[in-house]
């Protein structure tokens, strides 16, 4: 963990960081996301790819949205949030709040066009409420329990408009798009690998590497400094930074009128 979280620091030391993907997984400590040269650490695990990474960024976003569920916290329920792994977020309602929508800048936006940025930040800062709202209740070694605490989802509801089948293209892949139908057949529940954490088989180096659409991709370099391996790597399957999600396929029907159907 430390080696990942200096390689990034190096990284953003020598200006190589532009981007970044973020994650909540519940079974990481902790890594650093640093905010005009000063270390935030967030619980709960920042999971960035080491070669992408806006800590800045994230930091802002997250403590805005701290600040708003802070706001609306009589609308939901801790308990029901840590049961269910998510919780919903009205979009009509969240956008219509002055607050955020000045502290968050483009959030508009970054929810049409970086939506699944924007929904890990809410996820996180929702674990970061959830787990000081834990901390003030109890007493002892439990408060440093944060392993018990789930990965949490945010979803988005009372977005508009609704997008026709048939206008469905490849053009909105990654944004946001609220479609309806009726699910008329559902593919089995499959697992498929999001980020896998490779060690170096010379220094035992650690990295995680993005799996893109759930391929297999290794590393091309180690990261250790004066490490000079290209390719000895062995996967981490069970590794805490190795983080897999459920995937499955529907086909949706949509009724168009009467006796008029599309199907995706």
């Amino acid at each position: 963990m430390h080696r990942i979280a200096e390689h990034i620091k190096e990284q953003q030391n020598h200006g190589e960081l532009s981007q970044f993907t973020v994650a909540i997984e519940h079974r990481q400590c902790m890594l650093c996301a640093v905010a005009q040269n000063k270390e935030s650490v967030y619980s709960g695990g920042l999971q960035l790819n080491p070669v992408l990474a806006d800590g800045e960024r994230i930091l802002k976003n997250v403590q805005c949205f701290e600040q708003y569920l802070q706001s609306i916290q009589g609308t939901f329920s801790a308990t029901d949030v840590l049961n269910n792994r998510f919780f919903t977020v009205d979009y009509e309602s969240l956008i219509a709040d002055d607050h955020i929508l000045s502290d968050w800048d483009d959030l508009k936006t970054d929810l049409i066009d970086n939506t699944e940025f924007s929904l890990n930040c809410m996820g996180l800062a929702m674990y970061q409420f959830i787990l000081k709202h834990k901390k003030s209740q109890e007493q002892g070694d439990s408060i440093n329990k944060e392993t018990d605490m789930p990965f949490i989802r945010a979803r988005l509801i009372n977005y508009e408009p609704i997008l026709q089948l048939k206008h469905l293209k490849v053009n909105y892949y990654g944004k946001l798009v609220s479609i309806k139908g009726t699910v008329i057949k559902a593919g089995q529940v499959k697992i498929i690998c999001q980020y896998l954490a490779f060690a170096c088989c010379s220094c035992s180096g650690t990295q995680l590497v993005k799996q893109v659409d759930g391929l297999f991709s290794s590393p091309i370099s180690c990261p250790t400094r004066g490490c000079k391996v290209i390719s000895n790597f062995v996967g981490l399957y069970d590794s805490p930074f190795t983080r897999t999600i459920s995937w499955q396929s529907i086909k949706i029907q949509e009724l168009l009128g009467i006796e008029q159907f599309s199907t995706f």
